[in-house]
């Protein structure tokens, strides 16, 4: 084997919840919330918020927006949604 360097890959998403292209459905006029997570294979910084998206639009200022739910590691993001 001949020595080659290291290279450092991009994150990958290791889950999301519901599955990608899934059509969810719940009772409307109510007060269930919802919750879409990415589990990401490391920790990611904050920054990694103002990137994601929702049916294409960004969620960053908006009243819902994506938030880590470990603020030391950011490895898993939430967006809570109310129904």
């Amino acid at each position: 084997l001949v020595p080659a360097p290291v290279v450092t890959l991009p994150p990958v998403v290791l889950s999301v919840f519901p599955k990608h292209g899934a059509k969810v459905a719940w009772p409307t006029g109510s007060s269930f919330k919802v919750a879409l997570k990415v589990k990401f294979d490391r920790p990611m910084q904050p920054a990694v918020l103002d990137y994601l998206l929702l049916n294409g639009k960004v969620t960053t200022g908006k009243l819902e927006n994506f938030r880590c739910l470990n603020p030391l590691s950011c490895d898993e993001v939430v967006l809570e949604m109310e129904a």
